[in-house]
């Protein structure tokens, strides 16, 4: 999984936080597939698992280290700066 895709899904987990005002958060491994577009949401969450971000149950997302998962969701920013810098330049 890039990081631009890591990225991405912690600032959606990040942005459904911040709109129900809950570490807790109802997203299933296919809802969170389909706002990826992609068909592994399952390692991304189980990354996120391994360094101790969040834990995961049946269709709930429970956040246990907003720091690191905010830093996450801000490299979002610069992975997409870098690809398109890359893409002017040839690299």
């Amino acid at each position: 999984m890039n990081s631009f895709a890591l990225a991405n899904a912690a600032k959606w987990i990040v942005d459904l936080m911040e709109h129900t005002g809950t570490e807790h958060v109802l997203l299933t491994r296919e809802e969170l597939a389909v706002i990826l577009s992609a068909g592994r949401s399952c390692l991304v969450l189980q990354g996120f698992r391994a360094e101790g971000i969040l834990d995961t149950g049946r269709g709930t997302v429970t956040v246990r280290n907003i720091g690191l998962l905010h830093r996450k969701s801000s490299r979002r920013a610069c992975a997409a700066s870098r690809w398109r810098t890359d893409q002017h330049t040839g690299n």
